[in-house]
């Protein structure tokens, strides 16, 4: 049981143990007749019954991760235990990767031709000679790995006795597949020179002459007695025999490789339960947001209902505060026009000029106060227009909003009615087609009934098959989106092997040296500005300058080397006629337009070349970027090119010159 199953309810899994007993004892079988291809006992409605091992498994693992209930959960959970479990041996064998099959060994390998690990050259002949002291004396360890430095040994060691230096070393290659590439080439040349093993053995008694001879130890090296015993009891002091070859370093390499495929599958559970875990999630919070919308919706309209009661409120309060004044004003001026009539009744009854000025006096100041509460009433009546005037458009404008809904209402009320009616005119057609069919005197005949007997069955058929294509297509889809997921983390591997095969390459072509300063191929740093038209520039214009012309190069270099790191420095435009995205240089930008001033064109592209690749392969950190670079094509080098040229100057280094050492 897998950690997925942990996950199952207690209905699942009880489903699940009887479910894997039954297919354990046979009482569920799994395998057609033919016992080649399987069949699923728990969807016995598909119509494909004719499995291969994988397929099965693919759709009982689909299922069993589903939603599609309890018992088909529990049911193919186990069944895709009893395939990985009870049946493996019917699982087909894993497609090898390419690389992979370049690493194996053939198939019938010679057990005398295993080579000691870690891969060992035995150089022999080393030319020798005695010092004043009688003691032979010849090449140290470090002229011994020079001499054998175009085969990239790891160490080199010479063999050294109580008489001196033996003539013979040692020169011991990495461990990986590159150590081994090398230490066949050391053996290869020396075999093309005629100066191997074989030879060894042919004029090892007197006939060596001043000529270096090596091969790759092996076994018999390890083992070896007489002319061999000084190479035998070096080799032992290493260590205990350990001998493979590149066959059993590619079984190595493969058994890491599916360990690792192992690990990726198991991620890419945990991530399809962490998704389905999210998924939950995500319901939940449909859900809780769905109840807060509500919320939300009859807040706004309780609000909207006390905003309008308030307005409503307001407005008549307002109405009765204006009838309030209005009544005022009346009665300020009933008030005043009687005290008018009064004066005017006291002016028949004066007497001396003295009472005559006092009731002219009191006159004026009548007039004046029922002048300005005149005043004041007709201000009165205006605000009590406009009052109105706004109520009046404020309820044209409600009436208007609520017309408008009362006819989307109105219009969606005569949509629903239109399709029920179509609805309906479709049931009373087939009602007046089946009274037209009751009115047919040969509608009960035998023929007849069989014949509708036959369309039903037919029609039942045809529902049924519909229903199990959408079943299938369900699980299909769920298969599917396993699927994607899988491959969706094997892309992301395959990006990281790739982005590792580029860094081998860099450093391959770094290791290249002064082979690689005008070549093909070169390492680039892309959103580095190029300092030439930089130093021409300033050369050029501050020549004369107080501080030297490279001292003004340097600051205003290192300037802008800062300034287009800055993401705000963006010298760019939307392109006018190119598609929605594209963008094209603004050379009318401040920034350029001074340094184009200053120091020209040339040195303004420079800049322009070097934004446009930050922009490009590293958009993000704004700081350059190491790429393989094809300087003929002008663009970044693939893989393949990389390794070619790599592979081209290697191949066209001169081969090292004999060196002879005196005897």
């Amino acid at each position: 049981m897998d950690d997925s199953d942990s996950l199952m309810s207690d209905d699942e899994e009880e489903i699940y143990e009887n479910s894997l007993k039954e297919l354990r004892n046979g009482k569920v079988p799994v395998k057609n007749h033919d016992g080649a291809t399987l069949r699923c006992p728990y969807s016995p409605g598909r119509k494909k019954q004719s499995y291969q091992y994988k397929d099965l498994l693919q759709h009982a693992e689909a299922v069993g991760k589903g939603n599609r209930g309890p018992s088909a959960v529990g049911k193919h959970s186990a069944l895709a235990e009893y395939l990985r479990t009870d049946l493996a041996s019917m699982a087909p064998a894993p497609m090898e990767r390419s690389h992979k099959l370049e690493l194996l060994a053939p198939q019938e390998k010679d057990v005398n031709d295993l080579l000691l690990f870690p891969w060992t050259g035995v150089v022999y002949n080393i030319q020798t000679k005695p010092n004043k002291d009688g003691f032979i004396v010849g090449p140290s360890d470090p002229e011994l790995k020079i001499m054998f430095n175009a085969f990239q040994p790891e160490k080199a060691q010479a063999v050294w006795e109580k008489p001196g230096h033996m003539g013979v070393g040692f020169v011991t290659f990495q461990k990986d597949f590159s150590g081994w590439k090398s230490a066949q080439e050391f053996e290869k040349w020396f075999s093309r020179n005629e100066h191997g093993k074989k030879e060894w053995e042919s004029k090892k008694h007197g006939g060596l002459g001043t000529e270096l001879y090596g091969w790759l130890a092996r076994k018999e090296d390890y083992e070896g007695h007489g002319d061999q015993a000084v190479i035998a009891r070096h080799l032992q002091k290493r260590g205990p025999l350990e001998l493979k070859d590149i066959g059993i370093i590619g079984e190595e390499i493969n058994s890491m490789h599916e360990a690792r495929v192992k690990h990726l599958n198991e991620t890419v559970s945990e991530k399809n339960l962490e998704f389905l875990k999210a998924m939950e999630e995500v319901q939940i919070s449909k859900m809780r947001y769905e109840n807060m919308r509500r919320e939300l919706e009859e807040k706004h309209r309780q609000e909207l209902r006390d905003v309008t009661e308030k307005a409503e409120k307001s407005a008549q309060d307002r109405m009765n505060q204006m009838k309030n004044q209005q009544t005022i004003l009346q009665s300020s001026q009933n008030k005043l026009a009687e005290r008018l009539k009064q004066l005017r009744d006291r002016e028949k009854r004066v007497q001396s000029q003295a009472e005559k000025n006092q009731l002219d006096h009191e006159k004026k100041e009548n007039n004046l106060r029922l002048e300005m509460l005149t005043r004041q009433k007709e201000l009165e009546k205006q605000h009590q227009a406009d009052m109105f005037s706004l109520m009046d458009k404020q309820q044209k404008e409600a009436g208007d909003f609520e017309k408008w809904v009362q006819l989307r209402k109105l219009r969606m009320a005569e949509k629903h009615l239109q399709e029920f009616d179509k609805h309906r005119l479709g049931e009373i057609r087939d009602a007046e087609k089946f009274a037209e069919a009751l009115d047919d005197p040969t509608l009960f005949e035998p023929s007849h009934l069989k014949e509708m007997k036959e369309r039903l069955a037919s029609m039942e058929s045809e529902k049924a098959q519909l229903q199990e294509q959408v079943v299938d297509l369900k699980e299909d889809v769920e298969c599917h989106n396993d699927m994607i997921a899988a491959l969706t983390t094997k892309e992301r591997a395959a990006n990281d092997e790739l982005l590792e095969a580029r860094k081998v390459a860099m450093e391959a072509m770094k290791s290249l040296g002064e082979a690689n300063l005008s070549g093909k191929i070169c390492i680039k740093s892309m959103g580095e500005i190029s300092a030439g038209p930089w130093k021409e520039a300033c050369k050029k214009k501050y020549k004369y300058h107080e501080d030297g012309w490279d001292s003004v190069f340097t600051q205003k270099f290192s300037l802008w080397e800062e300034q287009i790191r800055h993401p705000e420095f963006s010298p760019f435009v939307p392109a006018q006629n190119g598609k929605p995205g594209e963008k094209q240089v603004d050379y009318s930008n401040e920034k350029l337009m001074e340094l184009k001033e200053e120091l020209g064109e040339t040195v303004v592209e420079s800049v322009v070349v070097a934004v446009q690749e930050l922009e490009k392969f590293n958009p993000s950190g704004r700081y350059p970027v190491k790429q393989l670079w094809n300087r003929d094509a002008g663009k970044v080098a693939t893989l393949a090119e990389s390794f070619e040229y790599i592979l081209s100057v290697i191949k066209n280094k001169p081969k090292p010159k004999k060196r002879k050492v005196a005897g």
